[in-house]
């Protein structure tokens, strides 16, 4: 059975993080893999004000940005909070960004490349220091959740 969620939760339970911890944490949506060598957490866009508390200059090795991709009226903020942590001045150069739009099984009145073109995807990659990726996730086939694991797995000490 699957959550009724095609976001940010749907990705966490389709790629096995699991939201149970051992380690202490006062976060209820911080997620392990089941060997604690990965920490996930799941910050929504209401918590906007608190993401630069989330960033830990040496530990914060990936950051994984989820845009849904349903919403196109909500593109323009999702792409101003991006810039905005992007540059934030307690972000390493060296953390990577994959950046997922989720729910690209709903039909909406944009197509995908048209979101990519509003914000201006290529120029934000262009432009950064970062390593940045995207790709598309797809909660009906869960397209390209293996690339989303393999992109975790790729900043734990497991690999």
């Amino acid at each position: 059975m699957t959550p009724h969620r095609h976001g940010k939760q749907f990705l966490q339970w389709a790629t096995n993080l699991s939201i149970i911890s051992r380690k202490k944490s006062t976060n209820p949506n911080d997620a392990l893999t089941k060997d604690d060598i990965i920490v996930v957490r799941e910050i929504g866009g209401t918590m906007v004000q608190l993401w630069p508390s989330f960033i830990e200059p040496i530990n914060t090795r990936g950051i994984l940005y989820v845009i849904d991709a349903s919403e196109p009226e909500s593109l323009g903020k999702a792409t101003i909070h991006l810039l905005e942590f992007l540059n934030h001045p307690n972000l390493n150069e060296n953390v990577e960004v994959l950046i997922v739009f989720s729910k690209t099984d709903i039909k909406c009145s944009r197509s995908l490349s048209e979101f990519k073109f509003i914000m201006r995807l290529n120029h934000i990659i262009a432009s950064s220091k970062r390593y940045i990726s995207h790709l598309q996730f797809n909660a009906e086939s869960q397209e390209n959740q293996d690339k989303i694991l393999e992109w975790c797995f790729k900043f734990s000490n497991f690999c």
